[in-house]
């Protein structure tokens, strides 16, 4: 049984906030706001990234792999059993002895776990709020600092056929700007035709456009910590094409740095080409290969005013991902 409050955000918000193919975090207001597709309980998303050896500012080798996981379960409304999500990013490290000492350290781990309630109705709006606790840091939950909270009120309403409105504050201590203060936003989302969706909102804006059956493209940004530009092509009803630019930025606490008001920050751009393929219903392997550039580490609060430690050569990567639905 699908819980009537759930579908009904999910209604209301995800064309507001969410673009259905975006790579997505899942623990934050995605978590409440995208819904399930019908029968499916669980979803689970794994993708690594090898990128060829690099090099620093000071012409040291540097090499950079990363691992993402992401999972999801929905809510069992009968057993007060609330929606769950887990998000994992780990950066592995390979650079030459004294380039750095020890403030690159040899890996970089941010993983968080959240939960999604909703919440009753309220003047016309239905939305829902989700919590959650994360640490990002260098070694395995050694580090106080490196913990850190996440929490989302989300409340939308349809205002007619083709428009909707969404509000939300979020919360998120890890955040790359402004990571100890909650953000307010909005998002206008309007559906010009059949065709094409546009969002215009703060920090959040996205346009969808699907001309025909086969082409779609899609563009989604959120105001300093990502962007995402793709366009799709569908091959056949199992396989797809697809060319992707995206942009993220990421940062950690580690004990190395001089004040407790600092975090390594990293920041990188990859440009990629890839194929998806559907070998079973419910399950996508991805294979793709791509360019990083525009990488580099620095320290500070956020980004708004950060210190450059070096940046990386632009190098070459191949990527492999899965996809499953259950």
């Amino acid at each position: 049984m699908i819980p009537g409050r759930f579908v009904a955000i999910a209604a209301l918000l995800t064309c507001v906030f969410i673009p259905a193919s975006s790579a997505l975090a899942q623990t934050g207001a995605e978590l409440l706001i995208r819904p399930f597709a019908e029968g499916e309980n669980l979803e689970f998303n794994t993708s690594a990234v090898f990128q060829a050896q690099g090099e620093d500012d000071f012409g040291g080798d540097l090499g950079l792999n990363v691992y993402e996981v992401s999972a999801r379960a929905r809510e069992v409304r009968e057993r007060a059993i609330p929606r769950i999500g887990y998000d994992l990013t780990y950066i592995d490290i390979d650079s030459e002895v004294g380039v750095f000492g020890k403030l690159l350290p040899e890996r970089l781990v941010d993983q968080s776990v959240a939960v999604g309630l909703a919440m009753p109705d309220l003047y016309g709006f239905r939305g829902g709020f989700t919590v959650g606790v994360g640490y990002a840091g260098d070694s395995p939950f050694g580090d106080a600092n490196a913990w850190y909270g996440k929490a989302t009120i989300a409340m939308g309403k349809k205002i007619d056929e083709n428009t909707d409105l969404g509000v939300f504050l979020d919360y998120d201590g890890n955040r790359s700007f402004l990571p100890d203060v909650p953000l307010p936003g909005f998002a206008y989302r309007k559906r010009i035709d059949e065709k094409l969706i546009l969002v215009a909102g703060v920090p959040l804006s996205t346009v969808e456009w699907t001309p025909d059956d086969t082409w779609k493209f899609e563009l989604f940004w959120t105001m300093i910590d990502s962007f995402d530009a793709r366009v799709t092509y569908k091959v056949s009803e199992r396989f797809n094409v697809y060319a992707n630019l995206d942009s993220r930025n990421h940062a950690f606490h580690i004990d190395e740095l001089e004040s407790e008001n600092e975090r390594l920050l990293f920041k990188e751009t990859r440009a990629e080409l890839g194929v998806q393929w559907e070998p079973v219903k419910d399950t996508r392997v991805i294979f793709a290969g791509g360019y990083a550039f525009g990488q580099e580490f620095s320290t500070g609060w956020d980004f708004r005013d950060d210190d450059e430690i070096t940046e990386i050569s632009d190098e070459p990567y191949v990527r492999a991902g899965l996809e499953m639905r259950f």
